[in-house]
């Protein structure tokens, strides 16, 4: 059976991004299901690594270039002097919505030039669907590019974009054809932000896995026991409470080997951390990695930790996707019980939870699956039935072509 082609543009911060696998994923897939997706990056890739997966799609990625950016000025001058009254209610709502924060009025007024000429380049390319990754300056760009052209627009909310949104979210969500979010916590969280219920304008669609390119987990390692960590190096991501909870171990005569992956803004902190704690021989710090790369950690790891807590300023995470793909591997995991992470870590059944900023939870967790052994082994099955379930990608991307109209 043939599929029928529709084309929708993706609307990016930036791409490729190294830790946005699942928005590659999701568009590798959606192709795979008969939508062609053109994707609009804001900005250039300025990571040093790019994944893999992402490479053979860079070449359909239209970016800010001198030319691109040209052509848009003189495209905002012509719609302006074409349609001044849509232009001015463009200009008017941005500075209604924004007008409080002023660094991020200024980023989305300059998104106008290139909403107007995304919007003009979908139409012409026949885009039945403007979608934007980030509630953010993403989704701004979308809103713009559809209110010049007439073209619907929708948007894919994570986690700091909701929890630490700058401008008006609920206006955006309430002009959009569709929100999609990709935990049960985060839609939760914005009907009591906004004290209302937003019903099905907000989607909950989790974000999907390939199972058949996952090799799982088939022996455990001879000699050591592994923790493994991911994320970005940031107050979030709880890094220094698993730090506490190796060295908790490390005193209880309990020896094991923390392999930490990622970078970010804490690196030096938590280097100082370790040396502080007297760990420096049971952590490794493994930088920013392919995702094989990743994988293969996992494929070697006793345990994943993701022990994740509400930072000073509201932000935290939805569910990691280091999560799904460590139960993928048939990796048990630890987390703490924050935002969407109980979602998929069901205490006992799928994995192992604990209260957030507790290093002492967290090492008694740890030192239960370096006992009892059959507790990770009941734990992985149980997560691997949960994630098929819930997280597989062809059936979660064919639930969000159907609420995008892209079928």
């Amino acid at each position: 059976m043939k599929l029928q082609i529709t084309r929708v543009s993706y609307i990016l911060s930036q791409f490729p991004e190294t830790h946005e696998t699942f928005i590659v994923r999701e568009i590798r897939e959606m192709e795979r299901q008969g939508v062609s997706v053109e994707i609009f990056s804001l900005k250039k890739c300025r990571d040093k690594i790019v994944q893999n997966e992402a490479v053979p799609l860079k070449s359909k990625t239209h970016y800010p270039g001198f030319a691109n950016s040209v052509q848009s000025i003189f495209l905002t001058i012509y719609f302006l002097l074409a349609h001044p009254g849509r232009m001015a209610k463009i200009f008017l709502r941005i500075l209604k919505d924004n007008y409080r924060n002023p660094v991020y009025l200024v980023k989305t007024l300059a998104m106008i030039p290139a909403g107007v000429w995304i919007g003009h380049k979908s139409q012409k390319m026949g885009v039945k669907q403007i979608h934007a990754h980030w509630a953010t300056i993403p989704t701004e760009t979308a809103w713009i590019a559809s209110k010049a052209w007439g073209l619907p627009y929708s948007f894919t909310a994570h986690a700091w974009d909701i929890f630490l949104h700058p401008g008006n979210l609920e206006f955006l969500i309430d002009d959009a054809d569709q929100v999609i979010t990709c935990t049960r916590f985060n839609k939760s969280y914005m009907n009591e932000k906004f004290g209302r219920d937003f019903g099905n304008k907000i989607m909950v669609t989790y974000h999907g896995l390939d199972f058949s390119n996952v090799i799982p987990k088939n022996a455990e390692l001879t000699e050591g026991f592994y923790v493994l960590a991911i994320g970005r190096l940031v107050e979030q991501k709880g890094f220094s409470d698993l730090l506490k909870a190796v060295s908790i171990l490390k005193n209880k005569g309990r020896k094991l080997t923390l392999w930490l992956v990622g970078e970010g803004p804490l690196r030096g902190e938590l280097e100082e951390e370790v040396h502080l704690l007297n760990i420096r021989d049971d952590v490794v710090f493994k930088g920013v990695l392919l995702q094989q790369e990743v994988f293969s950690l996992m494929r070697a790891a006793n345990v994943l930790v993701m022990p994740s807590v509400v930072a000073k300023n509201n932000d935290r995470d939805g569910i990691p996707n280091v999560i799904l793909e460590a139960m993928a591997h048939r990796l048990p995991v630890i987390g703490t019980d924050v935002s969407g992470l109980p979602e998929v870590i069901i205490d006992h059944v799928t994995g192992l939870l604990v209260p957030p900023e507790a290093p002492e939870d967290l090492a008694a967790a740890i030192e239960t699956l370096m006992k009892v052994p059959a507790e990770s082994k009941s734990v992985v099955e149980k997560a691997k039935q949960l994630i098929e379930e819930n997280f597989d990608i062809h059936k979660n991307v064919f639930r969000m072509r159907k609420e995008l109209g892209l079928v």
